[in-house]
């Protein structure tokens, strides 16, 4: 026999109240109110569920209610509700034993039964499943049933894939903004089956077409860099009275640091522009307020 009980707190409305308080008496300090409390009184209303259950209880089993059965039944029960009524049922304090078959009331008319059979292939024999020889290490476990299962009974079915396996791996937002425009400019450009640099593809310039100024100061400087460093190194190397004159090297390419220095002196002198160019349309603006008031 179980018993379910369940409480509902709220207000009813009462035609007569005999803790009903007056404004005066609220707020006089010199009037007891003692238990009394503001607005109507509390009713509360309990409901009793009862059902019969019926246990087919087994002293020696070689499963285990709390170990091995109580945690299947939480994860049902939490999308169900008739494994939380059973659930429910066999956390309370149940004979000794271990429950083979229960049987409870879900409605008035409709019963839940529930049978633990076939354990270790005992009753009928699988193929997944087989009973170690004696004195192996499963047996020497102590187990009353020591049984063995196939580990491709635990495998994933052909036909069935990993979720989100095909899903390509998250991508910078920064990057996409950025190929997005780089595909836009070669559309409006006609040159997508063309090779062109991301500058070319940034300024919507077609491949082969005049470099811009920043472009070509960068280009030049690169240039004069390198005729300093090869200058500075001929004129360092001790050179003997009878040592032949060497063909000088080509030109070595600049190091990271010396390129890293170069973009970092142009990003400068673009944001110079752009601040002379904002200063300068400030400046027009103002002027052209000025006039305008003038005018008027």
């Amino acid at each position: 026999m179980a018993q379910q009980h369940s409480s509902r707190n709220g207000q009813a409305a009462s035609p007569t109240n005999p803790t009903a308080i007056s404004p005066d008496e609220y707020f006089d300090p010199n009037f007891s109110l003692e238990s009394r409390n503001i607005g109507r009184p509390i009713e509360m209303s309990s409901k009793v569920q009862r059902f019969k259950a019926t246990l087919w209880l087994s002293e020696e089993h070689p499963l285990s209610l709390g170990n091995q059965v109580t945690p299947i039944i939480d994860l049902m029960a939490i999308s169900n509700a008739h494994f939380a009524k059973l659930r429910d049922f066999i956390t309370l304090r149940l004979p000794p034993g271990f429950p083979v078959k229960i049987e409870i009331p879900l409605f008035h008319v409709l019963n839940a039964r529930i049978t633990f059979g076939n354990l270790c292939g005992c009753d009928e024999p699988l193929s997944s499943v087989w009973v170690p020889a004696p004195g192996s290490a499963v047996a020497a476990s102590g187990s009353p049933f020591p049984c063995e299962v196939d580990p491709t009974v635990f495998e994933v079915p052909e036909g069935y894939s990993v979720l989100g396996a095909e899903r390509e791996p998250p991508r910078d937002e920064d990057d996409d903004l950025l190929q997005f425009a780089i595909q836009q400019s070669l559309l409006e450009a006609g040159t997508e089956a063309e090779q062109v640099t991301v500058w070319e593809a940034l300024t919507n310039t077609r491949p082969g077409a005049h470099r811009p100024a920043q472009a070509t100061a960068y280009a030049e400087q690169l240039q004069l860099e390198r005729a300093l460093q090869e200058s500075l190194r001929m004129s360092t190397e001790p050179r003997g009275p009878g040592s032949p004159h060497r063909t000088p090297p080509a030109l070595a390419a600049p190091s990271f640091e010396e390129q890293l220095r170069l973009a970092l002196e142009l990003s400068s002198q673009e944001q110079e522009e752009r601040e002379r160019r904002g200063q300068q349309e400030e400046e027009d603006l103002q002027r052209i307020l000025r006039l305008s008031l003038t005018e008027h």
